[in-house]
């Protein structure tokens, strides 16, 4: 019995020891027919967005990767639409860099012999910088109110060395009532400045949105229409989207991500139902 015992024993000990080892083995599976799958879909979405590059500026970057029992996921990078026309930046249709360094030094010099502080010289260079611009007109109405505005500090600036100096009160009072209309005059021109250039940035903001916009919905469109080639994709998984690089109803750069199933895929006639319908969101 006991040999029979020490047999069956060891026979059990090997079962499980089998069971276990076969139970650690990675399962492997051929993927090559989705890797056909996603190097045709990254070319016909990198043609389509070349195709369309009118609309958008920069080269977009597509990369594919198949998760198994999910589906495929495409990464789109999308270049320059975040920055396109940003204030302090060259914009892209017609974009000029018109940056004179020794003026803004002198602005600056000018700025810290004026003043009681040296808080005014950020908002001098920021001003400087804010000439970037492609529209001529918005550029030059920019700089003839840069202009008013440096030109009221300076004289600012006199009035109050004048006050300090004026011994008769008669003067004293005339000069206090000159600087309290230069400083209305500062104001008003400071708010004329501020109210074109936000309007500026509103106009940018909402072509942004626009263009950012177009990119997604030509990659949709790709999609409806060449979906149905993806066909190692199981019926049960999914494409996922991920598109870098744009931006958001907001203007601001975001990252967003689309999934849709298979069979919205095979069974689209209609990119703008396929986005819609689609689990979006963005990170």
């Amino acid at each position: 019995m006991k040999p029979f015992k020490l047999a069956h024993k060891t026979l059990l000990a090997l079962a499980i020891s089998t069971f276990a080892g076969s139970g650690l083995a990675a399962k492997t599976i051929d993927v090559s027919k989705s890797q056909k799958d996603i190097r045709v879909m990254t070319k016909i979405i990198e043609a389509s967005l070349e195709s369309s590059n009118d609309n958008f500026p920069g080269k977009a970057r597509i990369e594919g990767l198949y998760l198994a029992s999910q589906g495929y996921l495409f990464t789109i990078q999308l270049n320059g639409l975040s920055s396109f026309g940003v204030p302090g930046l060259a914009s892209w249709d017609r974009g000029r860099l018109e940056l004179d360094i020794p003026e803004l030094i002198n602005q600056a010099l000018t700025s810290f012999e004026h003043s009681e502080s040296l808080s005014v010289a950020p908002e001098v260079i920021s001003n400087s910088l804010a000439s970037l611009y492609a529209d001529d007109d918005l550029q030059d109405n920019l700089k003839e109110l840069r202009k008013k505005q440096r030109d009221l500090k300076r004289e600012d600036y006199q009035l109050r060395r004048e006050i300090r100096k004026a011994e008769d009160e008669n003067a004293r009072k005339k000069l206090e009532d000159k600087l309290s209309k230069n400083r209305d005059s500062l104001k008003r021109y400071s708010k004329k400045y501020t109210d074109l250039l936000n309007s500026y940035k509103a106009e940018r903001t909402s072509q942004r949105v626009e263009k950012s916009s177009l990119a997604t919905n030509a990659i949709f469109s790709t999609l409806c229409d060449y979906g149905q080639s993806l066909r190692a994709l199981k019926k049960n998984e999914k494409v996922t989207l991920m598109i870098k690089g744009g931006v958001g109803e907001d203007g601001e750069k975001a990252t967003q991500l689309f999934i849709m199933n298979k069979s919205s895929l095979n069974n689209c006639n209609d990119s703008v139902k396929l986005r819609k319908n689609s689990i979006h969101y963005s990170l």
